[in-house]
């Protein structure tokens, strides 16, 4: 745990600025709904890339309000209603039953104000939640994504005592945190490691032998991948790597491994 101010003079009043936004999609709302889930006496962090971002002191980067908190699903899904009440705001709230994220957008529109998790459990072979950060963290995907920060305390947690490390290096790590033999989720590692390679690799760099190890230990093929989740990887391809250059793309995918050369391969439709 770090005082923020120890991190960064500055960083207290950086957060608080990039909660409120002027012409975000959460600026309006990320603060009243601190606020009430804090009175109804549960935690609550900002996460992954929100977390991630001003930490690093790239707020201008920032582009979701990630959170996750202590309030199980439908809590946290009470408590927004009440401060959209409470603030005149209308939006649409849901609670995915695939992941329990729980999100809100506009009524006439598809950008989210945010993004929602309770504190995540891999111990079952289903969705569940309510856990500690440590456990948390280990479900995350690379390090530097497994850093929380306590809006309310100005607090910044580093559970697995690398991501603060990994996200200052330079080059900057990219150290995966979650193992997993599922060739989907493998796939999606791979290409959130290509996307975030790709993003840093004229800033700070990147380096990316952790994650090409955890893959390595975890050998797989595509080939048993359905259809359906073909589209999935496509469009997650799609919204994270749109107008990318193909040899930037494949450049970093070989260098995670062949395993990664070729998803990135079949996506491109390139040879290898």
């Amino acid at each position: 745990m770090h005082q923020a101010k120890t991190l960064d003079g500055a960083l207290p009043d950086v957060v608080s600025e990039e909660l409120a936004l002027p012409g975000s999609a959460w600026g309006v709302v990320a603060g009243p709904l601190i606020s009430a889930v804090h009175e109804a006496r549960h935690l609550l962090w900002l996460t992954g890339g929100f977390a991630r971002d001003v930490i690093a002191g790239c707020a201008a980067e920032v582009n979701d309000l990630d959170l996750t908190g202590t309030a199980p699903p439908g809590r946290f899904t009470e408590l927004a209603r009440k401060v959209r009440r409470r603030s005149g705001l209308e939006f649409r709230t849901k609670v995915s039953p695939h992941s329990l994220v729980c999100s809100a957008q506009p009524p006439l529109g598809d950008e989210r104000l945010y993004e929602y998790r309770t504190l995540n459990s891999a111990k079952f072979g289903f969705q569940a939640c309510g856990s500690d950060l440590e456990v948390d963290a280990g479900c995350r995907d690379f390090t530097v994504n497994s850093l929380y920060y306590d809006p309310v305390e100005d607090v910044v947690i580093d559970p697995t005592g690398q991501g603060l490390a990994d996200l200052r290096a330079r080059p900057r790590r990219l150290a995966s945190l979650k193992a997993t033999e599922n060739p989907l989720d493998q796939a999606r590692i791979v290409l959130r490691a290509v996307k975030f390679a790709v993003r840093w690799e004229e800033t700070t760099g990147y380096e990316l032998c952790g994650t090409a190890l955890s893959l390595a230990r975890t050998p797989t093929t595509w080939d048993g991948l359905a259809a359906k989740e073909w589209e999935l990887l496509s469009g997650d391809h799609h919204r994270g790597m749109h107008g990318c250059d193909v040899g930037r793309q494949m450049r970093v995918a070989t260098a995670l491994g062949p395993g990664a050369a070729e998803l990135f391969a079949t996506l491109l439709e390139v040879r290898l």
